[in-house]
């Protein structure tokens, strides 16, 4: 579910920035080392690795043509979305597809919103042959 958090409620807004703050993902190597052996098991085994994860972890029995939702049912499942929800995925739509923009330039900084966010991407070591 996702969880909708009004600018005007700054002690909710605050409590769940430092949830997110305090998630250090990015530094946990098993962590990285897991994510990264499913990418590959995907790369590799396709449709069905897919169905063997959303089986271990959603507890989700599919087949592989399964995977692919007719489009009526995602028309008549996104009327069912609140407007706030809805509203924070369009959102969140516009400012990755800005960040996509930005970061075709091998480095740029900038990209603030009006919530005071900076993106930038420096790119500090570039693989040999490139």
């Amino acid at each position: 579910m996702i969880e909708v958090i009004s600018s005007r409620d700054k002690d909710r807004l605050a409590s769940a920035l430092e949830r997110i703050r305090s998630r250090n993902v990015a530094l946990d190597a098993q962590l990285l080392s897991e994510v990264s052996a499913i990418m590959q098991e995907v790369r590799v085994r396709g449709d069905a690795a897919l169905v063997d994860y959303a089986a271990r972890f959603d507890g989700c029995v599919l087949q592989a043509g399964e995977l692919r939702v007719d489009e009526g049912v995602l028309r008549r499942s996104a009327a069912r979305v609140s407007t706030p929800v809805l509203e924070a995925i369009r959102e969140a739509i516009q400012r990755v597809r800005a960040f996509i923009n930005m970061s075709w330039n091998a480095a740029f900084m900038g990209g603030g919103n009006r919530t005071g966010v900076q993106l930038g991407q420096r790119i500090t070591h570039r693989p040999r042959g490139l």
